[in-house]
């Protein structure tokens, strides 16, 4: 049976942890060894926006150490994940570097998108529990040190996700800049979060009922814990009601007693606390659930998914084209239009594989790209272009890099308008062209279905001569379809070197 040793690095906000997993055969992960140092590198980005150097220094002092137990366990393979206070440092770069030159660990800063989607598969890996919890509708609350990730699922699938700015490491920096004290904090908190998760309250759950809460965060592995007794993983609404005003009456120092906890995570304890609070009020969940997953457990599911060392029966592909068609929904996209190009962009995509050399990702992007293609004219039907580029590079979705969210803004952006190489020449070559690429067939795509009456639903798609023969058995009259194909196949062309054209399939006889 092989066996494989992993290693999972999260610099997080607050602490830095390391976590050995032993993976082997049929998806069995096992925590070998967790290692976890405390640097508040986030007070630094979230009070003044850069990293000190004595925190960089701390950072790679505990990186080197992490990097001697790796090598005492012979582990060659690990990742190292960054988040919020190193994503949002304005010295990131030369942070980054830092640890490089002084560590050899390579640190990758995902997207908040990224980081999150990372969690929501270290839930998974749960599998049994996790599927039938969402079955009901159900929220995940996600709590960092720097944010929190509110996500929604019903009936399985994720129909909403939102980024909300409120942390419990932010907050209580925040209390500490006021001088709240121990009678005045809870006012405090509330005014700093209400704000967000009320408006998330309007945005996302007027008709939808909420059951149950998947607590997530370093603060949610705590909850329901009790010195010399055995942490509790499920709580009623009333218990956290109970866990919650102990929290508030304790000092610091007396519910690190309490919970068996360090002083430093005793601190953080009360504004996580009051962000779980404020969300189960608004969503009137009766039920919660703490799986106690971290960061690094979604970073080993990733790797043994990638390498094919586990399987998931949940489709998280499934949840990313969920997102995107609800972000649609949201901006009135014609959702039939949309439909049909979705189709026909992918039926394109799938037989000019051996010209384009893109893969499974570059598809996904495209099929979004189909999805959110017209969200710009809910801001102006005259300049949806730019309106569309705006959305998407302002809301985020799920799974997604920073770096695919620009990609599928210029693809959204280019698909009404002249392609300009010019205004793209600061984004690197590879992904300049790959926005070409799929932009080419967005717009053959986008002149099949120009009268948005859906006469083309299928076409078979053969290259002969230099041309891209795409054949339909349409019923309805396609000249207009014919003639644009025919005016507008230059961009494709010239990406390309073939020339699209549309052609209506010959039906036999008795077929007339």
């Amino acid at each position: 049976m092989a066996v494989y040793l992993f290693a999972a690095i999260d610099v997080g906000s607050y602490d830095l942890e390391m976590t050995i997993y032993q993976i082997a055969d049929k998806g069995n992960i096992k925590t070998i060894d967790r290692l976890r140092q405390s640097v508040a590198a986030g007070h630094d980005t979230y009070r003044s926006g850069r990293i000190s150097y004595a925190h960089i220094n701390e950072i790679c002092k505990v990186l080197s150490h992490f990097s001697e137990v790796m090598r005492s366990y012979h582990i060659n393979t690990y990742r190292a994940y960054g988040t919020s206070a190193l994503r949002e440092a304005e010295n990131r770069e030369i942070v980054l570097d830092q640890i490089k030159v002084k560590t050899g660990i390579e640190v990758t800063v995902p997207s908040n998108a990224e980081q999150r989607f990372l969690c929501y598969k270290a839930i998974a890996v749960k599998e049994k529990e996790f599927e039938d919890i969402i079955q009901k509708g159900t929220a995940i609350a996600d709590v960092g040190s720097g944010s929190t990730q509110l996500s929604l699922f019903d009936k399985d699938a994720l129909v909403a996700t939102q980024y909300l700015k409120v942390g419990s490491l932010r907050v209580q920096d925040i209390l500490a800049v006021v001088g709240a004290d121990q009678q005045n904090r809870k006012e405090l908190v509330e005014e700093l979060v209400d704000a967000d998760i009320q408006t998330f309250k309007r945005l996302y759950l007027k008709d939808r009922k909420i059951e149950n809460l998947i607590l997530t965060g370093m603060s949610a592995q705590y909850l329901g814990k009790k010195a010399g007794k055995q942490k509790k993983d499920r709580l009623t609404a009333a218990e956290f009601n109970e866990v919650y005003e102990k929290v508030l009456s304790l000092t610091a120092y007396e519910l690190s007693r309490e919970m068996d906890i360090s002083i430093e995570h005793a601190y953080l304890m009360l504004p996580s606390v009051m962000i779980y609070k404020k969300i189960l009020d608004v969503t009137g969940a009766q039920f919660m659930w703490m799986p106690g997953v971290t960061l690094s457990d979604g970073i080993v599911a990733e790797y043994a998914m990638e390498k094919k060392l586990i399987r998931f029966e949940h489709d998280f592909t499934e949840d990313i084209l969920y997102s995107a068609r609800n972000i649609a929904k949201r901006y009135k996209s014609n959702q039939k239009h949309a439909q049909s190009l979705e189709t026909l962009a992918l039926a394109i995509f799938d037989s000019t594989r051996k010209i384009h050399g893109l893969g499974k990702r570059e598809r996904l992007l495209l099929q979004i790209a189909a999805i959110l293609h017209d969200c710009g004219k809910f801001v102006s039907m005259t300049d949806p272009a730019d309106c569309g580029y705006y959305i998407i590079m302002s809301t985020e979705i799920i799974g997604l890099s920073r770096t695919e969210q620009k990609l599928i803004a210029n693809i959204v952006k280019y698909y009404p308008q002249n392609f300009d190489y010019e205004v793209l020449k600061e984004e690197v070559v590879e992904k300049r062209n790959i926005i070409a690429k799929l932009t080419a067939i967005l717009k053959i795509a986008g002149i099949l279905d120009r009268s948005h009456r859906q006469k083309i639903n299928t076409i078979r798609c053969t290259i002969k001569d230099n041309q891209l023969i795409l054949v339909t058995d349409a019923v309805m009259d396609i000249t207009l379809e014919q003639n644009l194909v025919s005016s507008r196949a230059d961009f494709f062309e010239e990406v390309y070197g073939i020339r699209p054209v549309l052609r209506r399939r010959r039906m036999s006889q008795g077929k007339q």
